[in-house]
């Protein structure tokens, strides 16, 4: 079983200190890269929760990513894995990354904000006003079909899986493989179980 919709979806329940001390309790219980999720220049708990709060995206989503991409919750992470953190690098293909998009920070925003728009989380008007702002991939509601990769060759396989569910199509058009289903499952109930 994956992740349901609530671990996806900001927790409006929740009053935002509540939100903050869940984030900031997940960071605490990291047994890796304490530097980086102690430094008081850096309020990681206050900006994951307001970038969340803004796109309406759970902050289970960008902290389980940390730990799928680079481990950085459980691991030492090397200066290339901050750069990459939470895998929003481009293609599922060598070659393919893209730096503009690199630095933790930079990685966090935009690992929420791919979410957002693949839920269809917001109006399209909150993705920016500039031309090349708005993700180039259709909405959950425009699509339910996803490309997915083979893990060796990088290749696209065929045909495209139909998600039955949102949380699918989100999780799988962030990490084109179904693989990852039950992987963000177990990183949530074993790293991000505040969020269960």
């Amino acid at each position: 079983m994956g992740l349901e919709l609530k671990h996806l979806l900001y927790p409006e329940a929740l009053n935002p200190g509540e939100v903050v001390s869940m984030i900031q309790a997940t960071l605490d219980d990291a047994t890796a890269n304490r530097d980086v999720w102690d430094d008081p220049r850096f309020d990681w708990a206050n900006f994951i929760y307001r970038i969340c709060l803004e796109y309406g995206i759970n902050p289970a989503w960008p902290l389980i990513s940390l730990q799928r991409e680079q481990s950085l919750l459980s691991k030492p992470g090397t200066p290339r894995a901050f750069q990459f953190a939470n895998g929003v690098v481009g293609q599922d293909a060598p070659g393919t990354a893209n730096n503009l998009w690199s630095g933790l920070p930079n990685q966090i925003f935009l690992s929420v904000r791919s979410m957002a728009w693949s839920l269809n989380v917001g109006p399209a008007a909150a993705f920016g006003c500039r031309p090349g702002l708005y993700p180039t991939w259709r909405r959950w509601g425009q699509s339910q079909s996803v490309i997915l990769y083979d893990l060796q060759t990088h290749k696209p396989q065929e045909p495209a899986y139909l998600c039955a569910v949102p949380e699918d199509y989100g999780q799988l058009l962030f990490t084109p493989h179904l693989e990852v289903i039950p992987e963000n499952a177990n990183i949530l109930a074993s790293n991000v179980k505040r969020f269960l």
